[in-house]
């Protein structure tokens, strides 16, 4: 949103989104406003009926929101749930960590999730860490559309 307000043009930034539901609120925004970025690619998760698969889809969508030297040509690309792909070893921690670092000066990476590997936390230029001090989840609520996803 950032990005946008200051004009940068679609073809200058990226948001894929990672494991999980296409129904999830983030993938509904990134298409239906088309100017975020790229549609997410095929979604995967850690209850997978085809592992294989997904590590492949995984692995086509980092190609192509980083680019096959890892010189994307976006100013920002934002991916959603990367740390996620990288506990399951979707793509290789080492491979992803050398990428980021030999990025561009003027490209911003924003990777979200949890648990991120120390690698990529040592080769990050910022880190943030979300936590829940209450959440409903530990009272038994289940999650909600619009909240969670």
């Amino acid at each position: 949103m950032r990005a946008l307000g200051h004009g940068w043009a679609r073809r200058r930034r990226a948001v894929h989104q990672g494991p999980g539901d296409r129904r999830a609120g983030r993938a509904a925004i990134v298409r239906r406003t088309r100017g975020l970025g790229i549609p997410p690619a095929r979604g995967f998760t850690w209850e997978t009926q085809d592992k294989a698969r997904d590590i492949a889809a995984c692995q086509r969508a980092w190609v192509d929101r980083i680019g096959p030297d890892g010189r994307s040509e976006r100013r920002l690309i934002v991916l959603d749930e990367l740390n996620i792909a990288l506990r399951y070893d979707y793509l290789p921690l080492d491979d992803v960590v050398a990428q980021l670092t030999a990025r561009r000066s003027d490209l911003h990476v924003v990777v979200t999730g949890r648990n991120a590997k120390p690698a990529l936390i040592e080769a990050a230029d910022l880190v943030t860490e979300m936590g829940a001090v209450k959440h409903h989840f530990s009272a038994g609520v289940k999650t909600q559309a619009g909240i969670e996803f």
